[in-house]
């Protein structure tokens, strides 16, 4: 006669099973946020587009023939083409023909000597446009700082004369 009450109930989990369980589904998921990339700061986006925007101002010089600029104001930075003796806006980049900084972040060129002002061509005075940065055929560039800065953060670029563009955290 076989009795009802020696018999164990394996309906359920144990403890430990529930808390293996539970260590490797949490152990998994810090995997999952720890691998998923973080939000791009503002000037680390504005940095990698300057750095792109002057990188392909200096190699479109060099294989198209023509002198290339940027108009460096505080808050933007404009594409300039030299054709027919003067310097006009370029519109064939695309969208790294203006770069449009946040109102937070500044971009100012750094010179030993003066402080360059912006000069723009307006209806009621004939002022040609002039870049502050600027790249001929030959690989030759206007030698310049420039900082770009935040409150919190600020990167700069040094342009060297044979159109070497180095940048560096401040």
């Amino acid at each position: 006669m076989s009795s009802s009450f020696n018999r164990q109930s394996d309906a359920g989990y144990s403890l430990i099973e529930i808390m293996v369980a539970l260590f490797i589904v949490g152990l998994t998921t810090s995997f999952v946020v720890l691998s998923l990339p973080r939000a791009t700061a503002p000037i680390e986006k504005a940095k990698t587009g300057f750095e792109r925007q002057i990188k392909l101002v200096r190699d479109i010089s060099q294989s198209s023939g023509e002198a290339f600029g940027l108009l460096i104001e505080p808050h933007r930075a404009s594409v300039l083409v030299f054709r027919r003796g003067e310097w006009v806006a370029s519109d064939q980049f695309g969208e790294n023909s203006v770069l449009k900084l946040d109102d937070d972040l500044e971009l100012e060129i750094r010179e030993k000597t003066r402080r360059f002002e912006t000069r723009l061509k307006s209806e009621e005075e004939d002022v040609p446009i002039e870049p502050q940065l600027w790249f001929d055929a030959s690989g030759i560039a206007t030698a310049k700082t420039i900082v770009l800065t935040s409150e919190k953060q600020s990167f700069r670029f040094d342009i060297a004369r044979d159109g070497a563009v180095n940048v560096s955290v401040q």
